[in-house]
This record gives C-alpha cells, sequence and structure tokens, in this order.
C-alpha cells in the first residue's frame, strides 16, 4: 500500500465473553490472566510498534487507541476481572 496513515487499535475481550469464564481473580487459571494481558495490553503495544518506525520515516501518521469506557463507569464487581485493569493501562 506504500504509507501507513493511521492505526486504529480497537481489538479487545474479557474471558467471560470469549471463553465464557465467570470466577473471581482469586480463582483464574494464570492461562487466562496471560490471554487477557496479551490481547487488551500488550496487543496495541504490539501493533504500534509495528507501525511506528514507517510513520517516523514518513515524518506523520496517527496512532489510536481505543478501550473500554467501563473502566471509568463500572466498579469491578459488575465487570469481569482484569478487563477493567487492562483496558485503563491503554486509556492512559
Amino acid at each position: 500500500f506504500g504509507r501507513i496513515d493511521i492505526l486504529v487499535n480497537c481489538a479487545g475481550g474479557a474471558s467471560s465473553r470469549v471463553f465464557s469464564r465467570t470466577e473471581e481473580f482469586k480463582d483464574m487459571d494464570i492461562d487466562v490472566i496471560d490471554w487477557g494481558i496479551d490481547v487488551n495490553f500488550k496487543g496495541p503495544i504490539y501493533f504500534a510498534r509495528a507501525v511506528i518506525g514507517a510513520m517516523i520515516e514518513q515524518k506523520g501518521g496517527v496512532i489510536i487507541n481505543y478501550s473500554s469506557r467501563v473502566n471509568i463507569l463500572i466498579t469491578l464487581r459488575t465487570y469481569p476481572p482484569l478487563f477493567l485493569e487492562l483496558s485503563s493501562g491503554i486509556s492512559v
């Protein structure tokens, strides 16, 4: 395509939806925790890293990170463990 002018990071997910897991954080399998970190936190970082070199070379580009608003609106008791924490990490 030649140029990378924009990257929109908007992928993410909660283990309760993807794996139908509803246990509390203290009971979560470490593989589910790792999946959440990989998808919701590392994913946007890796994609940004993949395109930023081209954007610097072409002297321009935009990276937009979308995350969930639930990290602001909903308490931990009403949303799956880890989802709030990880989407908050991308929101800053």
